[in-house]
């Protein structure tokens, strides 16, 4: 979950500084509706929920600056939220199959689970093709 949660991060900001072409640390409306139609439409082990996204960062007919797309970050690493608050909700039984399939590595004599997360996602990397980025990029 953690992983997710800090992939999650690191697309949204990297999304951010890489929309920001006049290096005002803000994102415009037409790059706002673009980020979030891309957090939409795809497949990915969370949901976006864009009403709690707009209620943190605002009008999204004006520039957002980089401290809404912060609380957003904040929104998503915060625990104690309700679920129905959140702005990502991770997919329990995506990141359940995903660990699933990083640690049968072809094993069939063990049903315990011992490969740490690091390992995983060595794993999840050296094993499988370089993703394209969900922002696209």
């Amino acid at each position: 979950k953690r992983n997710t949660e800090m992939r999650i991060a690191q697309q949204l900001i990297t999304t951010v500084l890489r929309s920001d072409h006049d290096y005002d640390l803000k994102i415009g409306p037409s790059e706002l509706n673009t980020l979030m139609l891309r957090l939409q439409s795809q497949d990915h082990d969370f949901e976006f929920n864009r009403e709690n996204f707009l209620k943190i960062v605002g009008n999204a007919q004006q520039p957002v600056p980089i401290e809404k797309i912060m609380q957003v970050i904040r929104n998503l690493k915060d625990d104690s939220m309700p679920a129905k608050m959140n702005v990502f909700n991770i997919k329990m039984e995506s990141l359940i199959s995903t660990t699933k399939a990083l640690c049968s590595d072809g094993d069939t004599t063990s049903n315990s689970v011992t490969t740490s997360p690091v390992d995983m996602e060595a794993k999840k990397t050296s094993t499988k093709k370089k993703k394209k980025s969900f922002f696209g990029r």
